[in-house]
């Protein structure tokens, strides 16, 4: 048996659905009003246990004032022989003395412990980037990837990003291709309005050290 069309007409379902829409939302303010209640009621609450908490507290430091007192005016009644004083006011001035030492010692430990961790921070970090390859040897690698298919120098700058995690503006690995064009490393063409740079399929790809050590032995070369 074939169902029968459903000729609803189609302002009956928008209805149908605005109607339903609109009895979720009346649902979440009530919801909303009725959280709005409890947390306005225990705001009250909060506020009252901190004005009852503000309160005792004056009478607790006054209590806690009584006790020194009574032993300060026990001590005016009792009468306090004079060697006494110059015996106890001598035992105190040799501890003032042994104490700043000590706190001075700390902060000159403090501070040297500082510098020493700020030199081994930079050193670590110099050591990291004296370690990278040069910029152009990285842009060499990552057209050799691809030999024979041509790059865009926008191209080469997000990969130089993405992957080796190299932080070059567009214009510096324009200049790094250009050099390596001029060196004969890598060609360049136009195609439709733009500039493309490819490495030669012919070539084999060198390992950072050998390029690193062929352009010391150039340099010793023509110093020679």
């Amino acid at each position: 048996m074939a169902e029968e069309p459903d000729n609803t007409p189609i302002q009956s379902k928008y209805a149908q659905q605005y109607g339903a829409d609109l009895a979720a939302n009346r649902e979440e303010q009530e919801r909303l009003a009725e959280r709005l209640k409890q947390l306005q009621a225990d705001e009250a609450w909060l506020l009252q246990q901190l004005e009852a908490k503000k309160a005792g507290a004056p009478a607790k430091a006054a209590a806690s004032q009584t006790v020194p007192q009574q032993r300060r005016e026990a001590a005016k009644a009792t009468p306090v022989p004079s060697n006494a004083k110059k015996k106890t006011t001598r035992a105190k001035t040799p501890a003032k003395r042994t104490h700043a030492p000590k706190a001075k010692a700390g902060g000159d430990k403090a501070t040297v412990k500082k510098t020493t961790v700020e030199k081994a921070t930079q050193h670590v970090a110099e050591t990291a980037k004296r370690a990278e390859p040069p910029l152009h040897e990285v842009v060499l690698s990552i057209l050799r990837t691809q030999p024979g298919h041509p790059h865009l120098a926008r191209e080469v700058h997000t990969e130089l990003a993405d992957k080796h995690r190299r932080s070059a503006s567009i214009q510096v690995v324009r200049n790094s291709l250009e050099s390596l064009v001029k060196k004969g490393m890598v060609e360049k063409e136009n195609k439709q309005n733009s500039v493309m740079y490819t490495a030669p399929t012919g070539r084999t790809v060198e390992s950072v050290p050998e390029a690193a050590a062929e352009k010391a032995s150039e340099k010793v070369t023509a110093d020679a």
